[in-house]
């Protein structure tokens, strides 16, 4: 069994403006990719979960998440990273994605039903508790899977190391999943098209949260071991906060002008 912290976590800073500006930026520098990856992901999700209620969205989502990962750390990265879940740890996104699709299914058409007994206001708010249990749905999922891909956590394990993760900040945390949640929803609202475009974004940005909660201890996006493509050894932390690579890129180019500006005015003199 994977060790799994439950208590004694480091302060955590909950950046909200921070993380989705990190996103919006992160999701722009390949937004073309990242449009193709979320068309295959929903087209291969509706033929295979639509008919099988939801059974394949652990393993499936796990790909997705692979791909984003690598490819924001600018990594190379193939359309086939999007079904690694289905010969990486299948066993334990199956059982995680099961537990967490239909629990919140579960939820979703109780509290639904009651409400309906209310017209106008009980539909209102429906659609608000909705648009909060997606969001802790997105949160407990993403942080699972990413866990159990560096190797932290394993099984139906991760859904407590997600939770124990959600409670370090359980306010900011669950609002920051809401927001997204909530920008998930008004994708599918844009004749599902908007979905191409919200569906990356919104889980780039639960990603840079999870790189946030975890930055402290590291993570690489292979089950544990260096990322993919990284000389980095196997459970070393790579950086101590993740930082997306159009991030460093930036920040390389504004030094080089500065030096080149500083030589020019050295010449000058």
């Amino acid at each position: 069994m994977a060790e799994q912290e439950t208590e004694n976590f480091p302060p955590i800073n909950v950046d909200i403006s921070g993380w989705l500006n990190r996103a919006m930026e992160t999701f722009k520098v390949n937004m073309g990719e990242y449009i193709i990856a979320a068309l295959i992901f929903l087209a291969v999700t509706f033929v295979t979960c639509g008919g099988l209620l939801g059974i394949l969205s652990g393993p499936l989502l796990m790909g997705f998440l692979y791909f984003l990962r690598k490819k924001m750390r600018d990594e190379e990265t193939t359309y086939g990273d999007l079904f690694w879940g289905f010969s990486n740890h299948f066993v334990d996104t199956l059982l995680v994605g099961l537990i967490i699709t239909f629990g919140g299914i579960l939820i979703m058409t109780i509290t639904g039903f009651i409400l309906s007994i209310i017209p106008i206001l009980g539909t209102l708010v429906s659609i608000a508790l909705n648009i909060v249990i997606g969001g802790v749905m997105m949160f407990i999922m993403t942080v699972a899977l990413c866990g159990i891909q560096d190797g932290k956590t394993q099984s139906v394990d991760a859904i407590t190391f997600a939770y124990n993760h959600l409670l370090r900040d359980i306010q900011n945390l669950g609002l920051y999943s809401c927001i997204n949640s909530l920008i998930g929803n008004l994708g599918f609202c844009v004749c599902l098209v908007g979905s191409l475009f919200t569906i990356p974004f919104i889980y780039i940005a639960m990603i840079t949260m999870y790189e946030g909660l975890i930055g402290e201890e590291g993570s690489t996006p292979d089950g544990g071991g260096g990322s993919p493509g990284s000389d980095a050894p196997a459970g070393e932390s790579k950086t101590a906060e993740y930082v997306p690579q159009a991030f460093i890129n930036d920040a390389e180019t504004r030094m080089f002008d500065a030096n080149e500006q500083q030589d020019d005015s050295k010449d000058n003199a």
